[in-house]
């Protein structure tokens, strides 16, 4: 039977680094369920093929855009052009499979579609946000909602999916070990945290263990951009600076024997630059720490100019963990760091990408 064809977008089920999205339908006469979009979650990590055990499940739900581009258009050069043709629809799971509560049809007029998505899902995107073919998914002036050091809250974590572009219908085999429409999500925010150490021992001369030590009294990151733009370039226009600071108390004692220890916990912030051109004030890790050595200590604070890390971090990223080193000299009580960025692969923040 030819012509239009009814499909249900239908989303599966598992994430761990990535996960794909393909388009998949319920049980139906296999000549139609061909035509149906599928959403297969599957771990889409470099050279695996199957789900791996332990798996961490995405949970939550999910909005889609496609747009429409008549046959002979495509995307990257005609995406001003296109129609929209999903605008905003609520992804879930049911009954094992996830998918929308609407129904719809590939087009079989040689049209094509791409595809946009982000988590979570809001029903009405707040102020500033939008999705179109022509400019993709964007933010302008998007406000940290906290200043707090730990901060994390999933419903404010925001992902947003590459771009499936120009499918006129479900790939087969598809990408990443799946069959249909290739989404892959990223994390546009960042987390920053903070760990340190001693690194040299105390010479312990008056042989009392309890008077030799150091202590972390107080982290606090300066001149943090906290308001800026989103596009699929990544952020730009940033505004707005704040500190983030964590008093200890008690104060943190580093282990005497030279570990890690974290000083400032994984807190969601702003990707952004982190030079000092164009800002007023360059921003800055400041540090009250104490030594003691025989019973006798010295309390200072030192301000690390981010640009001036050892290991330069030229910008915080989307979707990394950027950790600072704290390493303090007990011999001749002076502080340097370095700091690097990590996939965000672990912790209860979730996975780097998730593709559907």
């Amino acid at each position: 039977m030819r012509g239009i064809r009814l499909i249900s977008v239908v989303f599966g089920a598992v994430a761990l680094l990535c996960f794909t999205s393909c388009f998949v339908s319920e049980k139906q006469d296999p000549d139609i369920q061909e035509q149906s979009i599928w959403y297969n979650l599957a771990p889409v990590k470099e050279g695996a093929q199957v789900k791996a055990a332990g798996t961490i499940e995405f949970n939550g739900t999910f909005g889609s855009f496609a747009y429409q581009l008549p046959a002979g258009k495509n995307f990257d050069a005609n995406r001003a052009e296109a129609t929209t043709f999903i605008n905003n629809v609520e992804i879930s799971k049911t009954s094992g499979v996830w998918k929308a509560a609407s129904s719809y049809y590939w087009p079989n007029d040689g049209s094509s579609l791409s595809f946009i998505s982000y988590a979570p899902y809001k029903s009405s995107l707040p102020s500033g946000w939008s999705c179109t073919a022509a400019a993709g998914f964007t933010i302008t002036g998007y406000t940290m909602p906290s200043t707090t050091v730990g901060y994390y809250d999933a419903a404010q974590d925001i992902l947003v999916s590459d771009v499936a572009k120009d499918l006129t219908g479900n790939v087969n085999p598809g990408q990443y070990y799946t069959r249909g429409v290739p989404t892959l999500f990223k994390h546009i925010l960042c987390k920053v945290k903070v760990v340190a150490h001693q690194n040299n021992a105390f010479d312990n001369t008056n042989g009392n263990d309890s008077d030799d030590y150091v202590t972390i009294n107080s982290v606090r990151f300066d001149n943090i951009y906290t308001k800026g733009n989103y596009n699929y370039t990544g952020w730009s226009g940033h505004t707005t600076t704040a500190s983030y600071s964590k008093d200890h108390s008690p104060d943190i004692k580093l282990p005497s024997d030279l570990k890690l220890t974290e000083v400032f916990k994984e807190t969601l912030m702003m990707p952004q630059p982190t030079t000092k051109g164009g800002r007023a004030n360059a921003p800055a890790l400041v540090v009250s720490y104490t030594i003691c050595t025989d019973g006798s200590s010295t309390t200072k604070e030192a301000t690390l100019p981010l640009y001036n890390s050892i290991a330069d971090l030229a910008a915080w990223q989307p979707g990394r963990i950027i950790t600072y080193n704290l390493s303090i000299s007990v011999k001749d009580e002076f502080i340097e760091f370095s700091g690097k960025p990590g996939d965000w692969s672990d912790g209860t923040g979730g996975d780097i990408n998730m593709g559907i």
